[in-house]
């Protein structure tokens, strides 16, 4: 019975937890107060160091002072001298340093914190710059015309590169509007995905983009540049690279795609 009577008094006096926890909590927020207040106040530092570890001197009472503390308590007259003197030798200095130094601050934490959030808030404002709606140039072949494109002028939904070139390629699967106009793309082609990457465009299509071209030099020129001249229409975009099913192609009949395909001047003309 004693011994369990002394465990209770043992179990008694032990300090509940969240007495501790609420100490270790105190002890943070103080350390990281601590932290950011030095790191504010670069001088903060400095000037307790003065204070702690600066030479002790004797006043005229026999009273140890800090030089600190001494000459705060120096006559006002000794001060006026000193200053006088001091300034002289500040100037002298501020004449040594080089120019444009004075003008060096250290930026706070709290700024960079600033900063980095405004920085990003630009970089969005630059991606809601790109316009919501764009008007473009879509070119098609017209009867008659010998190796020139005939365009309609459409709006699409933009927003973004990426976005406003998935628009356009679906436009152009649809086909001219005019009867007078015709298609180039091999009929059944699929747009199967649009990734941008800097100024390029990749345009992944389907089989039937192979499959259902005809044998034949002008037409397959007419079919890659038809999209080629359509897609850098769009503000940032200045070439393309063709996939089928998810696989890079190098040649589609006598084209060479084998490096990105760029805007062909000469198929374009005055409707």
């Amino acid at each position: 019975m004693r011994q369990e009577g002394k465990t209770i008094k043992k179990r008694r006096k032990r300090n509940p937890p969240i007495i501790k926890f609420t100490f270790i909590i105190i002890l943070i927020v103080a350390a990281g107060f601590f932290i950011f207040y030095s790191i504010d106040n670069p001088v903060f530092f400095s000037s307790l160091k003065g204070k702690l570890f600066s030479p002790i001197t004797s006043s005229s009472d026999g009273v140890e002072v800090s030089e600190i503390e001494a000459d705060e308590s120096r006559p006002a007259e000794d001060k006026d001298a000193a200053d006088s003197s001091g300034n002289d030798s500040s100037e002298t200095d501020a004449a040594e340093m080089p120019a444009g130094r004075d003008t060096e601050k250290s930026e706070s934490l709290w700024h960079k914190i600033i900063n980095y959030f405004k920085k990003a808030e630009e970089d969005t404002d630059g991606e809601d710059a790109f316009p919501k709606k764009l008007k473009i140039n879509f070119y098609f072949c017209g009867l008659g015309e010998d190796k020139k494109f005939i365009s309609e002028e459409r709006t699409i939904t933009a927003g973004n590169m990426q976005a406003a070139a998935m628009s356009a390629m679906q436009e152009i699967l649809q086909g001219p509007s005019k009867t007078y106009y015709y298609a180039v793309i091999p009929g059944g082609t699929k747009l199967l995905g649009v990734e941008t990457q800097e100024n390029i465009v990749k345009i992944n299509l389907s089989e039937e983009f192979f499959k259902n071209s005809l044998d034949s030099r002008i037409l397959d020129e007419y079919i890659i540049y038809s999209i080629v001249d359509t897609l850098t229409e769009i503000p940032g975009i200045e070439g393309v690279v063709f996939y089928i099913d998810g696989k890079r192609i190098k040649v589609y009949g006598n084209v060479d795609l084998s490096i990105p395909a760029v805007r062909n001047e000469e198929y374009l003309g005055q409707e």
